[in-house]
């Protein structure tokens, strides 16, 4: 048996913490105007005396990021509990092990500059800015609030040469915001919003695990006198990413059109669908259908939860065979070849990854509300188009194999 607990923290990016330096709301000014030949900001050499606005533009307007004064490192308390056993079959030992994680502090984004201005159908508060001669007022502290943990099972048998496991792990992780840009405004506004952007709820992490199975093996190979060489599988089989589903449209009035996590209408009556391509039909069965092609059916009647969604499992067989040649008393070079993504090797249509785009997958147009009926309207053009591929992406680098051959030199 073993285990144990402790408080962790160390590096984070420490541009969280220059971003307040940088967008101070002095040293840069945003211009904002449409292209033309006669719209051109003009050079001035003195910096600082630098044109803050251009014909036919707006004028310019700043960003301010705060930091909370008691804002601390992301922290957290960390423990875990374990069991090593020998099963007494072959030799093969066993380990279980439970890991728990708690958020002490975590990073928490606010923009000061939207409050809230009335409510949708939905439950959503939408915005307005308390501030119109500004862009953002982006205030980084911290939240208590967040999770994670794991309860996993590996067997392996060592050898000297040969070596087996497998193991599966099966985790689970929530947060308030996953810190995923390095930039202020990207941490807000990447971080798919349900009722407010202002007051994220604890749901799932982006790095959520689910279930994941692993195979490796090494097993020596004899060549002739004074060659070694050793051939290595490894498996990942593991439970696909986690996936948003929002609007293509800024519902809540935040200024983000890529942010606003979908409302899963329950029945027809609840929204009016429609197409904004010329000719191109929209009807509730259409809607419904692509509903239920996601883990939107599993939400009907309600807002979707931040990453409920998972992508298709993955699979992946990489390959590894090495070639260990004596060149000195101290010295040997060793050569290799990797095969990555083997089964699409074998199987062009095996070893595909998917992912759900980022933030969040929008797919559905926000049309705004209804005057005559005050509800949501759905734009449907996207999934009704004939070029439309489904809710996924494919990554078409990670699903092809890929194959390498090195050297290297150990003294």
């Amino acid at each position: 048996m073993r285990g144990g607990i402790g408080m962790f923290t160390g590096r984070t990016p420490y541009v969280w913490l220059s971003n307040q330096y940088s967008n101070n709301g002095l040293d840069f000014t945003s211009l904002s105007v449409s292209y033309s030949s006669s719209n051109k900001v003009p050079f001035v050499a003195d910096p600082f005396n630098q044109p803050t606005t251009v014909t036919g533009g707006t004028t310019g307007r700043q960003t301010i990021n705060l930091i909370d004064p008691d804002y601390k490192f992301p922290t957290i308390l960390r423990s875990n509990a374990a069991y090593d056993h020998d099963l007494r079959i072959l030799g093969l030992i066993g380990t279980a092990e439970l890991v728990y994680t708690k958020s002490l502090k975590d990073i928490l984004y606010q923009n000061l500059n939207y409050i809230p201005a009335g409510s949708l159908p939905d439950g959503r508060t939408t915005h307005k800015k308390l501030d119109s001669n500004l862009n953002d007022v982006l205030l980084l502290s911290n939240t208590t609030e967040g999770k994670s943990w794991s309860l996993s099972y590996k067997v392996e048998r060592p050898f000297r040469a040969l070596y087996v496991s497998a193991s599966y792990l099966y985790g689970r992780a929530f947060g308030v915001n996953d810190g995923t840009s390095s930039v202020a405004r990207s941490n807000w506004a990447n971080n798919p919003a349900g009722l407010s952007p202002n007051d994220p709820p604890v749901s799932r992490s982006r790095y959520d695990v689910g279930h994941r199975v692993n195979v490796m093996a090494s097993v020596p190979i004899k060549l002739f006198k004074g060659l070694q060489s050793n051939a290595s599988i490894f498996f990942n089989g593991q439970s696909g990413f986690r996936y948003s589903l929002g609007f293509n449209g800024d519902a809540n009035t935040d200024g983000v059109t890529n942010n606003d996590l979908l409302f899963v209408p329950a029945t027809s009556d609840q929204v009016i669908v429609y197409s904004s391509v010329s000719g191109q039909t929209a009807t509730w069965d259409q809607l419904d259908a692509y509903l239920n092609s996601t883990a939107a059916k599993d939400y009907r009647g309600q807002i979707f939860p931040r990453y409920a969604g998972r992508a298709p499992w993955n699979n992946q067989l990489d390959l590894r065979y090495a070639v260990r040649i004596p060149t000195g008393r101290n010295t040997r070079a060793e050569v290799t070849i990797d095969v990555f993504n083997f089964m699409n090797l074998l199987n062009p249509d095996w070893g595909w990854q998917y992912f759900g785009s980022f933030p969040s997958t929008n797919l559905i147009g926000y049309g705004g509300i209804d005057a005559a009926t005050g509800k949501m309207r759905y734009n449907l053009a996207t999934i009704n188009s004939s070029t439309f591929q489904g809710v996924f992406t494919r990554d078409d680098l990670r699903s092809r194999a890929q194959a390498q051959i090195g050297i290297r030199f150990v003294f």
